[in-house]
């Protein structure tokens, strides 16, 4: 598969351009859904949706996509790869104390987040506990917009190789990339900034910082975006599904459970055509089948964008292909 949708490396190194005279096209749906790591649900399905998608072109297309894990990689230099929070929570920008007071919050709440005895609903009130936490704690030391951009170069997160592409390619023909997160907006825009480049077609909707004129965080964007909330936030946000709302064509990314629901309203409102991917990043034989149940499309083993990249590619190029 590598030979004919581009190797992690060639994905960083190769420009939309060159990527599209390889004519993504070309490639059998089957074989590229077929590679390793890779796992389908329903083949024909899929393939079907994206012919459809390659028939109508970019101006009905549309991706929505998670940030955390999913458009950054899982493990970095060896060790867990940091969260937009996490860029917070371990900067040596802020103070010794705030470390550990961050440290002890996320002991407490994170195995809440991933057990599989409590339910969603239980779970709920829970993390909008952990978030409330984890912000008023950036308040009450006074975190600083200046000190943003020294976090983000000094921490240990990295988008997923391919990630490049995948932004370029939006940008060439302008199709919207809705980031839908809830982690830290002005962190997740640093970051793409720095490691890559955050074009006019992107939107972020997450937990916004808010700073007094002096440069101290006061406050924080409201509706509260955690894990389990995002498709009620969604609904908050209901203008900017609008704005796009003629793209029934999307492809949307996630790494959660709860990730691909994101959508649901919107779903059945416009009869979307829609593919979901998901990356499962930590207990793949337990999770596997449950993911496969939630995505069209489980990728696993901490994957590039490479088969992401092959998609979006398939659908533009072939949709070229056919107007000539």
């Amino acid at each position: 598969m590598e030979d004919e949708i581009g190797s992690t490396s060639d994905s960083l190194s190769v420009n939309p351009v060159q990527m599209r005279s390889r004519s993504i096209g070309r490639v059998r749906l089957e074989h590229a859904l077929l590679g390793a790591g890779i796992h389908v649900k329903s083949l024909q399905s899929v393939i079907s949706r994206l012919k459809r998608m390659s028939l109508d072109g970019p101006e009905k297309f549309q991706i929505i996509t998670d940030f955390d894990m999913t458009l950054t990689k899982y493990h970095v230099n060896g060790t867990r790869g940091f969260t937009s929070h996490a860029v917070c929570e371990n900067s040596s920008q802020l103070p010794p104390s705030y470390r550990k007071k961050a440290k002890e919050i996320k002991e407490k709440y994170y195995p809440m987040e991933i057990s599989h005895s409590l339910t969603k609903e239980e779970k709920i009130p829970l993390m909008i506990e952990w978030w409330s936490c984890g912000h008023q704690l950036l308040i009450d030391y006074k975190l600083k917009r200046e000190d943003l951009k020294n976090m983000v170069e000094n921490a240990n997160i990295s988008l997923r190789p391919g990630c490049n592409l995948l932004f370029d390619t939006a940008d060439k023909y302008r199709v919207p990339v809705l980031i839908f997160s809830a982690g830290l907006s002005n962190i997740i825009e640093e970051i793409i900034s720095q490691r890559s480049t955050f074009y006019p077609v992107m939107r972020i909707l997450a937990n916004d910082m808010k700073f007094h004129e002096d440069g101290n965080l006061i406050g924080f964007s409201e509706p509260l975006v955690h894990t389990f909330n995002k498709p009620d936030v969604a609904e908050h946000h209901k203008q900017v599904f609008e704005e796009v709302k003629d793209r029934s064509n999307v492809l949307l990314l996630g790494d959660s459970t709860g990730d691909p629901h994101i959508a649901d309203a919107f779903e059945a409102e416009h009869q979307l055509n829609i593919v979901k991917i998901g990356f499962l990043n930590y207990k793949e034989n337990e999770l596997l089948e449950k993911y496969k149940d939630l995505y069209d499309i489980v990728l696993t083993g901490d994957p590039s964008m490479d088969l992401v990249n092959a998609l979006i590619f398939y659908v533009l190029d072939q949709h070229a292909h056919a107007m000539e």
